[in-house]
């Protein structure tokens, strides 16, 4: 656990993570009416949005990059595991109703063709 005087430590995963045009605008829209929220990134497989005040980073978790000012944290020990796995960031078509929250999902980029998303 990183204390407050530790700083956050950053990486890049170069274009190992993609996000869409969709979970862009979704995330946005969202941090405009719900404030301060982190993108929790398990590597390569899921991600959770949690509330700022709720998120902990650990100590193998750096930021990778932003999106609306969102952090996105991913534990280094298993982005390390898979050193040739892609993945893309986007919002679930089939929980997006109006006035609820979205629901972030994580694909492989091999499941995924013709995905429009750019490197974060």
């Amino acid at each position: 656990m990183l204390t407050e005087t530790q700083p956050m430590r950053r990486a890049r995963l170069g274009d190992r993570l993609q996000v869409t045009v969709r979970a862009r605008r979704a995330l946005a829209d969202l941090l405009g009416t719900a404030g301060p929220h982190h993108l929790v990134v398990t590597w390569p497989a899921g991600v959770a949005l949690l509330p700022a005040e709720f998120h902990r980073p650990g100590g193998h978790e750096a930021i990778v990059g932003h999106l609306a000012r969102c952090p996105i944290y991913v534990d280094l020990r298993q982005v390390a595991l898979w050193p040739e796995r892609q993945a893309v960031l986007d919002v679930s078509s089939e929980r997006r109703r109006p006035g609820r929250r979205p629901f972030f999902v994580l694909h492989d980029t091999d499941r995924r063709p013709g995905c429009i998303a750019r490197p974060v």
